[in-house]
């Protein structure tokens, strides 16, 4: 197993879980990507042929709020009319790539009561 382990790493570059955001995987003779040329009936979220039913949305049990619209300067940024929009674009990739694979957890939501966060 430890010889898999290592061989898998020699033909990615990486080590285990971790993700080299360098690294072409795609590009790899040993990695397939499928496309997610699916849809789901309920919420059209796009999935791979073979996901079952019931990981989109529990074949529709799922029920989910309207998302509202976000507070300025947010809702500016995200769709382009604020003069920093491009700049925030760019720069919320990386937040996202360093966050997608990452589950957050909380018991308590806290409020900030006032601009500066007290």
């Amino acid at each position: 197993m430890a010889k898999l382990r290592q061989k898998q790493s020699e033909d990615t570059g990486a080590e285990g879980n971790e993700y080299g955001s360098d690294i072409e995987y795609y590009t790899h003779s040993k990695v397939v990507i499928a496309a997610m040329d699916k849809e789901c009936p309920h919420f059209h979220a796009r999935k791979f042929k073979n996901e079952p039913a019931k990981m989109c949305c529990a074949s529709g049990k799922l029920q989910l709020p309207e998302i509202e619209t976000p507070p300025e300067p947010l809702n500016g940024l995200l769709i382009g009319t604020h003069p920093d929009s491009i700049v925030f674009l760019k720069s919320i990739r990386i937040s996202i790539h360093d966050f997608k694979l990452t589950s957050f957890g909380a018991t308590e939501i806290v409020r900030n009561t006032n601009a500066n966060g007290q």
